[in-house]
């Protein structure tokens, strides 16, 4: 495995800068002995306000046991939840924005050192849990257009959604999601 590779760098929801790391899980050389593997990107759990990559660890080395690239990766996470629903909806929409600007490039800087990591830029697969689920869903199936439907003030609050967290420019193709929850 490598564990807290960066791939990029943000500004969080309070102003502050993130750090943001990926973990890769490589199958044993037993399973198989492919040079280049498919890459399954997994993204954390937690409403958007909580949780850490390392939630999604278990289901990334069973994918590694079964011949896979798999990797964990961090997203800018924060909002004003609130009690009994009335938590800040402008500040939802930023953190669901973030997720996405922070999947995507995460899938960029993967693209970009595929052959460090042993990966077929081909056969690429995003999935997550809940609020992951979420991210993954939007960063594989919308263009910034569809997406400046429905959150209409995030690019221009925070910037486009492959124009954040790193300056790479890598384009990839995703051949399926795997959402769960």
């Amino acid at each position: 495995s490598s564990l807290g590779v960066i791939y990029g760098t943000a500004r969080n929801w309070k102003g502050e800068t993130d750090t943001l790391r990926v973990d890769y899980f490589y199958p044993s050389a037993e399973v198989d002995n492919f040079k280049k593997r498919p890459l399954v990107l997994l993204v954390f759990p937690g409403g958007f306000s909580a949780g850490t990559r390392q939630l999604m660890h278990k289901q990334c080395m069973l994918l590694a046991s079964k011949g896979f690239v798999a990797a964990s990766i961090d997203y800018r996470i924060g909002w004003y939840r609130g009690t009994d629903c009335n938590g800040n909806v402008d500040l939802l929409k930023d953190a669901v924005y973030r997720a996405i600007q922070d999947t995507r490039a995460a899938l960029r800087y993967t693209v970009a050192n595929a052959a460090t990591y042993g990966i077929d830029t081909a056969w690429i697969f995003v999935g997550g849990s809940s609020a992951g689920a979420a991210a993954a869903l939007h960063a594989t199936f919308c263009t910034q257009d569809e997406i400046n439907q429905r959150l209409e003030k995030q690019e221009k609050k925070l910037g486009g959604i492959d124009s954040s967290t790193n300056t790479l420019k890598n384009k990839y193709t995703i051949k399926g999601v795997v959402n769960m929850w």
